[in-house]
């Protein structure tokens, strides 16, 4: 079950499809919208603005309310009701503060770079909610994600990350949804996609079990394979390694993030 879903869009003026895909998707599951309005700025220039005394957090947070009361009017036109929240700060602050407010929900969405006056945050953004909110995190692409999912590829290689990432893309599926279970790596065997499949079959699914290789890069088997299969939902484990103290995305989860043309789940 689905609930509460966050939608996040910062003050570029591109997001219209995104919001009212979000809309449609939250709708379709009877779940309570959100739509978290971000107003991004870098470090350089909110140093270059405190040590100047010029209040730029005041102007981004009016920023902010201002894009809020303008989603909001789009809205009231459609008789459901949209909830809305406003934050405002760094980059890196900001995906803090999202993934606090994502964790106390179900699913948060996030849209195409197209849809972002500010693509760096979006990366940013969108990894800090898949690693740190404790939640999933839908990539939704320009053509937006099905109301219902039927089917959907799932990458597993055992991990924690990929068992997460399934655990949080069953509630998202209908109860007769096609599952095919892949994994990637240099002569792998369907055979060791036995285990999980054996937990789906017993769930009431009819997993289809595909060992993919290949010279091409892991994000681009993968989503070829779903183009392939014409799958409505690519669901990946999140995983990040460490750089310069840093957690970061790692970089097959990084390629899904920037090139998916499908609707893409992460979880950690």
């Amino acid at each position: 079950m689905v609930a509460d879903v966050l939608a996040v869009v910062d003050l570029g003026s591109t997001d219209a499809n995104f919001v009212t895909q979000a809309e449609q998707f939250a709708h379709a599951r009877n779940a309570r919208l959100t739509i978290a309005v971000a107003a991004p700025v870098s470090t350089l220039e909110f140093s270059l603005a405190s040590a100047s005394g010029y209040p730029l957090t005041n102007e981004l947070a009016r920023y902010a309310k201002d894009k809020k009361t303008a989603l909001a009017g789009q809205f009231a036109t459609i008789g459901r009701p949209v909830h809305f929240c406003c934050y405002e700060g760094e980059i890196a602050e900001l995906g803090k503060m999202l993934s606090a407010r994502a964790s106390v929900g179900d699913l948060t969405l996030v849209g195409p770079p197209g849809a972002y006056g500010n693509r760096k945050f979006r990366s940013r953004v969108l990894g800090d909610l898949a690693l740190f909110s404790g939640r999933p995190v839908l990539a939704v692409p320009p053509l937006g994600a099905a109301d219902r999912f039927d089917h959907i590829v799932v990458g597993w290689n055992g991990s924690r990350e990929a068992a997460r990432v399934l655990n949080d893309a069953l509630p998202l599926l209908e109860s007769h949804a096609r599952i095919d279970i892949v994994s990637v790596s240099p002569g792998g065997s369907p055979s060791a996609l036995d285990p999980i499949s054996e937990h789906l079959t017993r769930l009431g699914y009819a997993p289809t079990q595909h060992a993919l290789n290949g010279a091409d890069a892991t994000s681009d088997l993968l989503l070829r394979f779903v183009d392939q299969l014409q799958a409505q939902l690519l669901a990946v484990g999140a995983f990040a390694h460490s750089r310069f103290e840093e957690i970061v995305l790692g970089g097959v989860t990084r390629d899904l993030v920037e090139g998916a043309s499908v609707p893409v789940l992460f979880s950690h």
